[in-house]
């Protein structure tokens, strides 16, 4: 670090402590030690020099950049803050630098899977921005089944109107594929490469039918894979440098 830092802030930020108040509990209470002596002052200043000790592991600060992957489950909205209702930004416990991150892109409330969360807002930007075509892969269930003309529509563009901008725009999905057919739905696989507000559900509207379930799996080369419902991990380094690669176009 640069400077020198609180000790609870440190200890939150090496991701021994969910939040300050437990890191001065910790503190507090003499589990910490800094270069060998015992430290009972949150306040204490720390910097990179200082070799901090909790429960006889060295402690390192988080890097100053964080990328999470987080399954997200149903019911809770892609947003830092909401008054009405819990966010995702709330399943994160025990995450580094908790207060900067926040998602790239979103989920719809209702939906459900792969969503980053991170504090790089360079990065974030050029995944969601349209011109790096960074693919989004979704499963997706509609009621009633799907027929191959509407595949084809969907695929030549469907044609909107942005309230918003006012003026038209267009829904086109890289590839739809369909998965399965039964008990009057259809399983399917979509690839997106734009982010636009409820383009799944606006694309099938459009073609007639009810969009009853959509989970995001694949976010350019991530993938959700076996991270349980409601978890949440870091990402390794090889992930990160390969979200980088996707948009250096």
């Amino acid at each position: 670090m640069s400077k020198k830092l609180r000790l609870d802030k440190f200890l939150c930020e090496s991701g021994v402590a969910g939040s300050r108040s437990q890191a001065k509990r910790f503190i507090l209470k003499g589990y910490v030690l800094v270069n060998g002596k015992v430290i009972r002052d949150p306040a204490f200043k720390v910097s990179d020099e200082d070799e901090v000790i909790f429960e006889s592991e060295i402690l390192k600060r988080a890097p100053d950049k964080v990328y999470i992957l987080l399954n997200k489950p149903e019911g809770y909205v892609s947003s830092t803050s909401d008054p009405q209702n819990p966010t995702v930004i709330n399943l994160l416990y025990g995450a580094n630098k908790i207060e900067d991150l926040f998602p790239v892109g979103r989920l719809d409330k209702d939906a459900t899977g792969l969503l980053l969360l991170t504090n790089d807002g360079e990065l974030a930007h050029k995944l969601t921005h349209p011109k790096y075509k960074v693919e989004k892969e979704y499963l997706v269930e509609v009621k009633g089944e799907l027929k191959d003309e509407d595949i084809n529509k969907a695929l030549n563009g469907i044609k909107y109107f942005d309230k918003k901008k006012k003026k038209e725009g267009i829904y086109k999905p890289k590839s739809i594929e369909v998965i399965e057919k039964k008990d009057g739905k259809t399983l399917l696989k979509i690839v997106l490469t734009e982010g636009k507000y409820h383009e799944i559900k606006n694309i099938f509207k459009n073609l007639g039918y009810d969009v009853l379930s959509i989970k995001r799996v694949r976010f350019g080369p991530i993938k959700l894979q076996n991270l349980p419902v409601g978890k949440w991990r870091y990402l390794s380094n090889e992930e990160v440098e390969s979200l980088k690669k996707e948009v250096k176009k």
